[in-house]
């Protein structure tokens, strides 16, 4: 595999343009088919803009094709993955957040209006070329390079905006069983330190757990327990990189014991959490689904 990576990561110190955020944004183009393996976001959108070539993107386990100048919208705390579907694959990719307030009220309309994943593709030529030249300017910066930044960055958010906007009458509105399993989703995402039963849901939410579970499992095509068991796993990766003890994740993340999670850690990724922490000081240096064996670069 040959890959050719911009990656301007910003996840410990985000920088700060205006209202805007950003976490990360940069450009990679993978000369063979290759999978950019499971990993999950933390509170923030992102975008993956193909400018070549033809992959599959999943948002929490869900797939969908994608092609040239397509650009595809990741919300907070997305499972999300990318499979190589040409011989040559290049896109744009972008992670922010906003502290304006009327950006985050119709960001939140988005994403509880279009959760399902074919409501999230679109095209839009002058997000491709703010990216293009944000990706340029936070790379190599010049003269004003903030002040200009600041402004790409607002025109990429309100020309999102305004594409949802416009597109409101022609894509439906998710079903009451699809709008209910991503407020499960968020709920977990959001409480992995505090939960400690997945059957807690039932006082959340108001119905029995078997009838949450099986509107979860229809809805999303995986298993609540699965979800909830790989939301953990990712937690804990993140906290073991950071210099957490495997006593002491075993104890925030509620597991029964220390034996329970290291047994558990190791049967998802194929070595123990203390191996891991001396072997994978980078959290997202080990895809979330796959043995050691198969470790493959993500971005």
């Amino acid at each position: 595999m040959k890959i050719f990576h911009i990656n301007n990561l910003f996840l410990e110190q985000p920088k700060k343009f205006g209202d805007i955020t950003i976490y990360q944004i940069g450009v990679l183009q993978s000369t063979d088919k290759t999978v950019f393996d499971t990993h999950s976001h933390g509170n923030f959108f992102e975008f993956t803009a193909i400018i070549e070539g033809t992959a599959e993107i999943s948002a929490n386990g869900t797939p969908l094709s994608l092609s040239e100048n397509d650009i595809f919208l990741s919300y907070p705390f997305d499972s999300h993955k990318i499979i190589s579907f040409s011989d040559e694959l290049k896109y744009y990719f972008m992670a922010f957040d906003t502290t304006n307030e009327q950006f985050l009220f119709n960001l939140d309309k988005i994403t509880q209006q279009y959760s399902a994943i074919e409501n999230r593709k679109f095209k839009n030529t002058n997000i491709f070329s703010y990216l293009a030249q944000a990706v340029c300017e936070t790379t190599e910066k010049d003269i004003f390079s903030d002040e200009y930044c600041t402004a790409l960055f607002l025109g990429i958010i309100i020309e999102l905006l305004r594409q949802f906007n416009s597109q409101k009458n022609s894509l439906r509105l998710p079903n009451k069983h699809e709008a209910f399993a991503y407020s499960v989703m968020n709920y977990i995402n959001t409480h992995v330190y505090s939960m400690k039963s997945l059957t807690e849901l039932s006082k959340i939410f108001g119905y029995e757990y078997s009838h949450i579970s099986k509107i979860f499992s229809k809805t999303t095509k995986q298993s609540l327990a699965h979800y909830y068991h790989i939301q953990r796993l990712v937690v804990a990766r993140s906290l073991l990189s950071k210099g957490t003890s495997v006593n002491e994740v075993a104890q925030i993340l509620n597991y029964s014991s220390v034996y329970s999670f290291s047994n558990t850690f190791k049967k998802q990724y194929g070595l123990s959490p203390l191996n891991y922490k001396k072997t994978f000081p980078n959290p997202l240096s080990l895809p979330e689904n796959a043995n050691i064996s198969e470790k493959q670069s993500i971005k």
